[in-house]
């Protein structure tokens, strides 16, 4: 596991699964800047369309961790598959993503953020 080798002012998390018997996604954002970061996290589901926006501060030299449900708190995300953040300074994230496909097996892995196309 390795952070992108700079940090990104947007990306996307993908694929997002909430919590359920098979696993569950987590997110993690790190803010190496010297000033709060301002970030504004878009839920989509699978067909693209937007679910819920909420926008929190990440303190200097600190992180956000969470569940979906964590980041969305109290919002409808139901369906989401895939979330989109948009910062004021460049962040590095990660997915980090638990899946359990039997009594005896299970994985975790820590996908780095993708990389919002160009318009």
């Amino acid at each position: 596991y390795s952070l992108p080798d700079k940090a990104q002012k947007s990306g996307i998390l993908a694929p997002v699964r909430t919590v359920g018997d098979d696993g569950w996604s987590g997110i993690a954002l790190y803010n190496p800047n010297d000033k709060e970061v301002e970030v504004t996290f878009f839920a989509y589901d699978g067909s693209g369309r937007e679910l819920a926006k909420v926008t929190k501060g990440i303190a200097a030299y600190r992180n956000i961790i969470g569940l979906p449900g964590d980041i969305f708190a109290g919002m409808k995300i139901d369906g989401i598959t895939h979330i989109r953040y948009q910062a004021d300074s460049g962040v590095f994230g990660v997915l980090i993503d638990y899946s359990q496909s039997g009594a005896d097996s299970e994985s975790i892995e820590m996908l780095p953020t993708l990389e919002v196309p160009a318009e």
